[in-house]
């Protein structure tokens, strides 16, 4: 689709023009935004769950660093 002459690339207009691009049929396309709405809300439960986790190792290590600090103490 393309001719070359010093370097420059043209377009061939009348075959970039008349090239055929096949169209999924409507049903293809629910199924596909079917499966991306299913992809998206398990990246969303996967990234939930990493901030619960994340929030989660927070509070134990706060509650460790008090315990080390009860120990150095002597409490």
């Amino acid at each position: 689709m393309q001719s070359q002459t010093n370097g420059i690339r043209n377009l061939i207009m009348s075959e970039y023009l008349n090239q055929i691009i096949p169209l999924p049929f409507i049903e293809d396309l629910r199924k596909s935004l079917e499966k991306q709405t299913e992809i998206a809300e398990h990246i969303m439960n996967l990234q939930n769950q990493a901030k619960y986790l994340q929030n989660q190792a927070v509070t134990v290590l706060e509650a460790a660093k008090k315990q080390v600090e009860k120990m150095i103490i002597g409490e």
